[in-house]
């Protein structure tokens, strides 16, 4: 993950200096990441790469704001979520409420956690069955690494409701791998530990 500094920076030359190159690894960082999250939202992924593309557009021709934005990463993912909801709200007539949004991907840092592909599509099922907000929780911390605070002004909600989204979540997964865990790994392996 990207370090605020680096970000600061970015937006330094950026703003200060009209620095294309600054611009385009800020898109570089950033696209995948908002990509999946507006297409969660509109289920689209080329509607999802038109918002999300718009969006970096207005940002550069803006950019002499751009050093005024204290915590860039989160306004974009709040811009983008502006941005998923106004499109959904004149192109399909569905109000703000209505919105479901829903994480379409899961992956695992390796480096973190080894587990089987069975094990791996156990908990991908249990994501998947989580309530659609737990799952976007989810999605966001663990995937998108945003801080409870930054999911909090994201998603609208409280952090404390961000924060038990989030234990729910870990709580459901964690029933998965602990019931399957006895298939998994033969019971002599398990003692001797």
């Amino acid at each position: 993950m990207i370090s605020e500094n680096k970000i600061k920076n970015l937006q330094k030359l950026i703003g200060g200096f009209n620095h294309y190159l600054a611009y385009k690894e800020l898109f570089i960082i950033f696209y995948a990441p908002l990509l999946q999250f507006a297409d969660s939202y509109i289920h689209s992924r080329e509607e999802a790469e038109e918002i999300v593309s718009e969006m970096f557009h207005a940002l550069w021709e803006k950019r002499k704001d751009i050093q005024k934005i204290t915590n860039l990463r989160l306004s974009l993912y709040i811009a983008i979520r502006d941005r998923c909801t106004r499109h959904l709200q004149e192109n399909k007539g569905v109000n703000a409420e209505g919105i479901d949004p829903q994480p379409k991907s899961f992956c695992l840092d390796p480096r973190q956690m080894m587990v089987t592909a069975k094990m791996t599509e156990l908990i991908r099922s249990a994501i998947h069955k989580l309530p659609q907000q737990t799952r976007m929780v989810f999605k966001l911390m663990r995937e998108d690494r945003l801080n409870s605070k930054e999911v909090a002004t994201i998603l609208q909600l409280s952090q404390k409701t961000v924060e038990s989204q989030l234990a729910l979540a870990l709580e459901k997964i964690a029933e998965v791998i602990r019931f399957d865990i006895g298939k998994t790994v033969p019971a002599t392996q398990r003692h001797m530990s």
